[in-house]
């Protein structure tokens, strides 16, 4: 197909408008925010071509670009397309009269000529072909006299209101118009045709044939009828109903956020991502003592108990690199008055389309009560722990006490075996030839002993004297105990009249040289007969305690007053004379 001659270049060059520029354009008008792929996908070109385009149109005026994020934003001015900076006045008209199949006055005014005709055929083509466009723009397209009757309409605008083009025909824009819009839309009306301004751009509400409100964007702009000079109104009208619903649904999601931001019985926070308060509410504010403008001149860092500040700074950053979506943590605030508030914190992340952050969204309960509570419950835990384990009387531990921490030093010793010379280091023996010996019990790697002691004669001290004489000698022999006993040694009553003393790291010799010195601090009369046993690395508690205890019995039977060791092992010759005399075989 070959196009006729453009008869006016600077009319064409301004109404590429209702070529692919008008669909880019009426693309953006309804979602400004489309990426470059996008609007081509949508108008059905290209790429390149819609950068071109896009390019143009803000270049010429129609559109204004707006980086927001990592999207361009658009506004459209519509009201361009409508205009020529030459000569806006005429082109307007010229436009009105080949959309409505009008003749152009300036050529009525002038007589016919055979070097003419060529120009009008190219008139009318071009006329065919803007009446065409009109119809088919993707906009609705409409043009009111100065009473507000529609002249004409094309399809897209009888899309909108759901009407027929000859139903729209004739009709005033009134009767199509919400009537709590129809005021403001006379005041524009009436504006533009008295010149006060060059557009009226508002989004208003038509009606469809059933009465049910629609809505629209409408940019009208004033121009003159070029057969009669009246006024006309040429509109730009652009279904927005999806975006208002969408506008509506945000409006409904952030009126309930918000109420439930403010109204919420946990402190809430919206958090800049270097961590200064944007928003709180009211029981923010109740629960760190803080007015709603101090907390906002304030950072969470500048509130928050240093103790517990680099734990969230770490969760923040994670968050912030896109390591974790939320977190939850105890912490502890500094409340306005200066004492300490527990709180239960939890934190989500708020990205733009971009992904880029926003804002932290900040959940804060109080807790204080219940960690004052579990410190309380702690503390009443030690107490009994403490009370279980210390005899009343005497002050020492008690038996239960004795068991743990006898199992304990096992434990921790680990069933560790004799010390004994490396066999294979021939060269650093000095006789190879000899066999290897049995260590003496003291050369034991972490030997502990134990000493079981009883009180001799209690029961006759009860029986003669009185309980608390007997009270009087258990406290006395727990006095000397605990004076001979070095660091680390643990002394327990473990009922009646019967004591136990666990000597860590310690074999034979010191094991005897301090029950000796027990024994010989008692107070006049009172003796007590002792058993020691040497842990073997092997043997449980129970069997260990058992050969003190039968040392222990095996030194009552031998006269009293004296320390046994379990064992056919002897003591050396040095130390008490009375200690000595007391030791044999059990």
């Amino acid at each position: 197909m070959s196009w006729p001659d453009r008869p006016d270049t600077n009319a064409m060059a301004r109404w590429t408008f209702f070529t692919n520029h008008l669909r880019v354009l009426t693309t953006l008008a309804g979602r400004p925010d489309l990426r470059l792929r996008e609007v081509a996908q949508d108008v059905g070109i290209t790429e390149r071509a819609a950068h071109r385009i896009i390019g143009e149109l803000v270049e010429e005026g129609y559109l204004t670009r707006t980086r927001v994020g990592s999207r361009n934003r658009y506004e459209i001015h519509a009201d361009a397309a409508l205009r020529d900076p030459h000569d806006a006045e005429h082109q307007a008209d010229r436009i009105i009269r080949l959309l409505t199949g009008g003749a152009d006055p300036d050529q009525a005014e002038r007589p016919a000529a055979p070097d003419m005709d060529h120009d009008r055929s190219a008139e009318a083509a071009w006329g065919d072909i803007f009446g065409e466009v009109f119809r088919s723009a993707p906009a609705g397209m409409v043009v009111a006299d100065q009473r507000g009757c529609l002249v004409a309409v094309n399809q897209a605008f009888c899309a909108i209101v759901g009407r027929r083009e000859d139903e729209l025909v004739g009709r005033d824009f009134r009767e199509l118009t919400h009537p709590d819009d129809i005021r403001a839309d006379e005041q524009g009306f009436s504006e533009l045709e008295r010149g006060d301004r060059t557009e009226y751009v508002t989004e208003k509400r038509y009606l469809r044939r059933d009465g049910s409100p629609v809505w629209a964007k409408l940019r009208l702009s004033a121009a003159a009828d070029p057969r009669t000079a009246a006024p006309l109104f040429i509109a730009y009208v652009v279904d927005i109903a999806e975006r208002r619903r969408h506008q509506l649904a945000l409006a409904e999601a952030e009126e309930r956020f918000r109420s439930a931001f403010d109204n919420a019985p946990i402190g809430m926070a919206l958090v800049a991502p270097d961590g200064r308060f944007i928003k709180v509410n009211r029981s923010l504010c109740e629960l760190t003592g803080y007015a709603e403008t101090a907390l906002l001149v304030r950072s969470f860092q500048a509130i928050t108990h240093p103790d517990d500040l680099d734990v969230d700074l770490a969760h923040a950053e994670d968050m912030l690199a896109g390591r974790r979506r939320t977190y939850q943590m105890e912490k502890r605030y500094y409340h306005a008055d200066g004492h300490v508030i527990w709180v239960m914190l939890s934190v989500s992340l708020v990205r733009d389309a971009g992904e880029q952050p926003l804002y932290f969204i900040s959940q804060i309960a109080d807790i204080t009560e219940r960690k004052r509570r579990e410190q309380e419950l702690r503390d009443e835990a030690e107490q009994l722990a403490v009370i279980a384990s210390t005899d009343p009387l005497t002050g020492l531990s008690t038996r239960r006490a004795w068991d743990v921490a006898i199992t304990e030093r096992m434990r921790r010793q680990g069933g560790n075996r004799l010390k004994t010379p490396n066999p294979g280091n021939r060269r650093n023996t000095p006789n190879p030839g000899n066999r290897l010996k049995t260590p003496n019990p003291d050369e034991r790697a972490g030997a502990f002993a134990v000493a079981l002691i009883d009180l001799d004669g209690l029961k006759e001290i009860n029986d003669t004297h009185g309980h608390d004489a007997g009270d009087a000698a258990l406290t006395a022999t727990a006095s000397a105990l605990r004076a001979a006993l070095r660091d680390g040694d643990l002394v327990a009553r473990l009922g009646g009249d019967e004591f136990a003393i666990l000597v860590p790291d310690a074999g034979l010799e010191a094991t005897l040289a301090l029950t000796d010195r027990i024994l010989a601090a008692l107070p006049k009369p009172l003796t007590a007969s002792a058993g020691i046993a040497v842990w073997d690395g092997r043997e449980s508690a129970s069997d260990l305690q058992r050969r003190a205890d039968k040392a222990m019995y095996a030194a009552k039977r031998g006269g009293k007053g004296h320390a046994r060791l379990a064992g056919a092992q002897q003591r050396r010759g040095h130390g008490s004379p009375r200690l000595a005399a007391g030791i044999g075989a059990s």
